[in-house]
């Protein structure tokens, strides 16, 4: 099996350049001996390429020697002892270098390596603009995708209200943990006139509250309402009406409205004897109407 050594000066957070790395040594490890040389890098990053591939800190006085080199990044320090046994030393083009041309960037952030002997550039725009400004006649390869995944449904959660004890803060934040204790991935965007408070997870998003809330009321899985009271909620009737299922507790008013499995769910008062495992099944909601305007002019005369 042929050896590849990557270079990559410096592995951030996030980023193209890191997305590639990871992609190209998850396909293709099972057809190379595959190691990263890189000079700094982000752990969470580091720690995701130590189990898949082989990890060298650089070292200027340290030599590396690999059938094929890629050199990956094109900043920081040149890897000059690192050496290709098929003198094959490809340099990967990421980035539209005619814009960094024009930007007066290019040759801040382009260190040329005096080795390279092969270019790649990832899709047909890149390789043009690099062969415009370099002219280095890049082989162009789009960017390599891992295999498709399966996925899971991401719960798109909505609620509208004040964040108290009386609108059930303290059953929202456990509602949290039981999510993620089942793995249930969500987005809860919490649309509220509270001020100052917080919510510590990345994905409970607080929002000052708002009048036109429809579009994204009607863009949400479902409305969650988890009050220790109320009379009979509007949020709950805006809901259905848009056919938004709503997980709501089990209290009079709610359970006037919500019937369980059918347009939304019931958690108990105890909510840690809720199945939330339900809430994967979203229910499909039949049109709703509460004929309030004819009760009223009917009452009036």
């Amino acid at each position: 099996m042929k050896s590849i050594g990557i270079y990559h000066s410096v592995i951030s957070k996030i980023g193209g350049v890191e997305t590639f790395l990871y992609n190209f040594c998850y396909v293709m490890r099972k057809h190379y001996d595959i190691t990263i040389i890189y000079c700094s890098g982000r752990e969470l990053q580091l720690q995701r390429l130590r189990k898949i591939v082989k990890l060298e800190l650089y070292d200027s006085k340290d030599r590396f020697d690999f059938d094929i080199v890629i050199r990956n990044s094109v900043w920081g320090e040149i890897p000059d002892k690192i050496y290709s046994k098929e003198n094959r030393y490809i340099e990967m083009r990421h980035a539209n270098y005619k814009y960094l041309l024009d930007s007066g960037r290019l040759y801040e952030e382009y260190k040329k390596w005096d080795r390279t002997n092969e270019v790649v550039g990832c899709g047909t725009f890149v390789s043009q603009m690099s062969d415009t400004v370099l002219h280095d006649h890049p082989y162009t390869i789009r960017n390599i995708l891992l295999p498709k995944q399966k996925t899971n449904k991401v719960l798109r959660l909505i609620t509208c209200s004040r964040l108290d004890r009386d609108k059930g803060m303290d059953r929202m934040l456990e509602f949290i943990k039981m999510m993620r204790k089942e793995g249930i991935k969500f987005e809860w965007n919490i649309y509220t006139s509270t001020e100052g408070i917080t919510i510590d997870d990345e994905d409970v998003h607080i929002h000052r509250h708002r009048l036109d809330i429809w579009d994204y009321l009607a863009s949400s899985d479902y409305t969650v309402l988890l009050s220790v009271t109320e009379g009979l909620p509007y949020t709950v009737q805006e809901s259905i009406q848009y056919k938004v299922p709503c997980i709501v507790s089990d209290i009079p008013g709610c359970t006037e409205l919500i019937t369980n499995g059918i347009n939304g769910y019931v958690v108990p008062m105890d909510i840690t004897k809720f199945d939330i495992t339900k809430i994967k099944k979203i229910p499909k909601l039949k049109e709703y109407k509460n004929n309030s305007e004819e009760k009223w002019k009917e009452y009036l005369g």
